[in-house]
C-alpha cells in the first residue's frame, strides 16, 4: 500500500530462501518435517537463540512423517525451554541423518544447571497440564524399535534418538 514494491519483493525473496533450507516441498514427508523445523527456527530466533540444523537425509525416510514431525517439535520445544533460561551461549545443535536402517536425531542445547537425566520431569508450574513432550519422544522410539539417550554434562544436555526406519507392520 505504500508504494514500496521492489522492497517487498526483496523481503520476500528473503523469507523464501530462508525457508527452502528447511523445507523441501518435493517431498510430503520432508515438507512436514521441515516445516516444524522452520517453526521452531524462527521461535529460537524470536528467543535470540541460535538454532543450528544440520540435516543428512540421503535415504527415505519410511516412519510415520507425523509420529517423526511430533518426535522433532516436542524435543527442539524443550531445547528452546531450557535454551532461553541461560545467560549466554544461547545456541542449539539439532542433526536429522539417516544412517543405513536408522533415523538418528541429535539435539544439545545449554542448561542452567545439570539435569539428572534419570527422572526427568516437567519444570512447569502446571504439571497437570504438562509433561507428556518426553512421554510421547519415549513412546514414538519404542513404537519404532529405536532407543533414546538424554545426558547432561558441564552444562549442555544433550538428546540421541535412534529410530529403526521402517513402516509399521512392515518387515525389513
Amino acid at each position: 500500500n505504500a508504494g514500496r514494491i521492489n522492497e517487498t519483493k526483496q523481503l520476500v525473496q528473503n523469507k523464501l530462501a530462508e525457508m527452502e533450507q528447511y523445507i523441501d516441498v518435493s517431498n510430503s514427508t520432508n515438507n512436514m518435517i521441515g516445516s516444524v523445523v522452520y517453526s521452531k527456527f524462527v521461535y529460537a530466533k524470536q528467543n535470540q537463540i541460535k538454532l543450528e540444523i544440520h540435516k543428512n537425509t540421503d535415504r527415505p525416510i519410511k516412519i510415520d512423517h507425523l509420529d517423526l514431525a511430533v518426535l522433532i517439535a516436542n524435543i527442539l520445544d524443550n531445547a528452546i525451554e531450557a535454551t532461553m533460561q541461560v545467560p549466554n551461549n544461547k545456541h542449539i545443535s539439532f542433526s536429522l541423518i539417516t544412517d543405513n536402517d536408522n533415523i538418528v536425531i541429535l539435539t544439545q542445547n545449554p542448561t542452567v544447571n545439570d539435569i539428572d537425566t534419570t527422572h526427568l520431569m516437567t519444570t512447569k508450574k502446571d504439571k497437570k497440564h504438562h509433561g507428556f513432550g518426553l512421554m510421547s519422544v519415549k513412546s514414538i522410539a519404542q513404537k519404532y524399535n529405536g532407543n533414546y539417550v538424554f545426558e547432561c554434562a558441564d552444562g549442555i544436555f544433550t538428546s540421541t534418538i535412534v529410530l529403526f526406519n521402517h513402516q509399521i507392520g512392515i518387515s525389513k
